[in-house]
């Protein structure tokens, strides 16, 4: 609510009222509204409203969050800046942009979120022996990282954690 009051289309149609209220008081306060005003007041009205509601629904469908953006690595740990898709513990997946692919390297998780936001991810596996120490294989702009872990890995770690856990028994 404290965003819609404050936003720029309530400004615009509350002066959009207050203009002509204004102006009918100050050359004519005796006299009734004209009929066609009326109207075309109303028409006025609609269209604003359409306008809004049409500009309201754009942004809710082109509103994305942010891409995570990898701004250095530090003994294995790459360093985020801060984004609302990452919070503490969360798995991650890194992929390496090759041409207009993604190709899947490795995954990793949110290790840390610091005070002033930035985001600290720990890298667990890597596949196809790639590795993050080799920069010149890549660069941080065509590291790629998303908040999801696919399944094949989940019921990976799941299988190992079952045959570790029958092995000590």
């Amino acid at each position: 609510m404290k965003n819609f009051i404050k936003s720029t289309e309530n400004f615009i149609s509350f002066i959009v009222a207050l203009i002509p209220s204004v102006l009918f008081w100050i050359f004519e306060p005796a006299k009734p509204v004209p009929y066609v005003f009326l109207v075309v007041s109303g028409f006025i009205n609609l269209l604003l409203l359409w306008l809004f509601l049409r500009a309201r629904y754009l942004k809710l469908d082109s509103a994305q969050p942010p891409p995570i953006q990898i701004f250095d690595l530090r003994d294995g740990i790459f360093l985020c800046h801060p984004n609302i898709l990452l919070g503490q513990d969360i798995f991650v997946s890194f992929y390496l942009k090759v041409d207009k692919y993604e190709k899947l390297i490795g995954y990793g998780y949110v290790s840390n979120v610091q005070s002033n936001g930035i985001v600290q991810i720990t890298a667990l596996d890597t596949l196809n022996n790639f590795s993050f120490e080799n920069r010149n294989a890549y660069s941080f702009d065509n590291l790629i990282v998303k908040p999801n872990v696919s399944i094949n890995y989940i019921n990976q770690k799941a299988s190992e954690r079952r045959i570790s856990t029958y092995e000590r028994n």
